[in-house]
């Protein structure tokens, strides 16, 4: 982290995190889990309500049933933490993409925008056409290095916002604008990685 400085005269234009869309996969996957885990308990207490169970065998079946659930809860939080603390950030220099994969591994990418040579905005299914949610994808020169952001809103609205980016880049001002409901704002962070990342963005310290 330490690593990362904003060059002379760079400025951040924009911020880019993914859209809350993402919540619904997450808490779907973790109600089957849930499901599943309480069906299994059921099942258990309904087979052996045959041979009786004592007030032990029912307070253990609870206490193992509330672990597990407790267990589903954490691997939720953690998937929601890896896709909650991913962020692309723009400046007039460069873009650059910190994606979490893990609670304790991160990946920082970044290309300049002469290395970036064409950026586009990818909305499919019902969903994402209804809400305008989407990929966003930026083609760099280097070994056809792709930077890839899933659940983004109005990913087209950015990668225009991109490629404009890149034809004005030797313009000043800069000059480019994104709709209205594009603009974020930088004081909207969670979480202390994300608060970190803008300390090192703005101030270049800790």
């Amino acid at each position: 982290m330490s690593s990362i400085r904003l060059m002379p005269g760079e400025k951040i234009l924009r911020n880019i995190h993914k859209d809350p869309f993402f919540l619904l996969g997450i808490l779907f996957q973790a109600v089957l889990r849930v499901i599943a885990v309480a069906l299994l308990f059921i099942s258990y207490i309904y087979f052996f309500a045959e041979w009786g169970l004592d007030s032990y065998d029912v307070r253990l079946s609870i206490f193992l049933f509330l672990l597990i659930i407790c267990f589903i809860l954490v691997i939720t939080f953690v998937e929601w933490m890896n896709e909650e603390l991913d962020i692309l950030i723009i400046t007039n220099f460069r873009i650059i993409l910190f994606i979490q994969h893990t609670l304790l591994k991160r990946d920082l990418s970044t290309a300049t925008l002469e290395q970036i040579q064409d950026s586009k905005g990818i909305t499919q299914g019902v969903f994402g056409t209804l809400f305008g949610i989407g990929t966003l994808e930026v083609q760099t020169a280097a070994d056809h290095v792709q930077f890839v952001m899933d659940y983004i809103k109005n990913p087209e609205a950015i990668a225009m916002f991109i490629n404009d980016l890149i034809q004005h880049r030797d313009e000043e001002p800069m000059n480019i604008t994104l709709p209205e409901a594009m603009h974020t704002d930088l004081t909207d962070v969670l979480g202390f990685y994300r608060k970190k990342i803008f300390d090192f963005l703005r101030h270049g310290k800790r």
